[in-house]
């Protein structure tokens, strides 16, 4: 839920017809167990349960394979990663390798290693530092979401670039596996 509160109220602004906010979490695919250990008048809970009921909401399960790696990608127009703290890496450099225009608020890890423009920046407010209200913070992510260059026609379909993933994959594997002597050399 790192950020998922003002990305849905950020979501909410955007004025573009058909919109269609997709959720892949654990705990919000799962409602009872998750809202139930929030007190019923909590301020989170009530949020939470008005995400649950938009129409314009998909809550899924995270996808635990290629086949629902794939899936999630592919007729999305954006992946919006708005952590206030990490950004989840993993689902950044997926993302970027499936072709998908990615929105992200924080970087680490392997996701500071993407190509220099191939995620779209909007930074998370450090509310330890600054007084930048939240209500700043979801109408600077609302801005970079209505943005025309955040929705870019894909270069790359998603199978083409899982195709040449899986490729590279297989590449490396059976050359670690040739050198160790575990594999024969192909063609031998």
């Amino acid at each position: 839920r790192k950020g998922l509160i003002h990305l849905y109220r950020a979501f909410a602004c955007v004025p573009f017809a058909g919109k269609r906010l997709h959720v892949y979490n654990t705990h919000l695919s799962h409602p009872a167990g998750d809202l139930g250990q929030l007190a019923p008048d909590s301020e989170l809970r009530r949020t939470l349960e008005t995400i649950l009921r938009d129409p314009a909401v998909t809550v899924h399960a995270p996808y635990r394979d290629i086949a629902g790696l794939t899936e999630a990608h592919r007729d999305a127009d954006l992946l919006a990663c708005p952590a206030l703290l990490d950004c989840g890496p993993n689902v950044l450099v997926e993302a970027y390798q499936l072709g998908t225009p990615t929105l992200a608020s924080d970087l680490c890890g392997a996701a500071r290693d993407l190509p220099e423009g191939a995620l779209h920046i909007v930074p998370a407010p450090r509310w330890w530092e600054t007084a930048e209200p939240a209500a700043a913070f979801e109408a600077r992510l609302a801005a970079t979401l209505d943005a025309p260059m955040v929705r870019p026609v894909r270069e790359t379909p998603p199978f083409a670039a899982l195709q040449a993933m899986l490729d590279t994959i297989l590449d490396t594997w059976q050359r670690l596996l040739e050198t160790y002597g575990i594999l024969a050399p192909a063609g031998v």
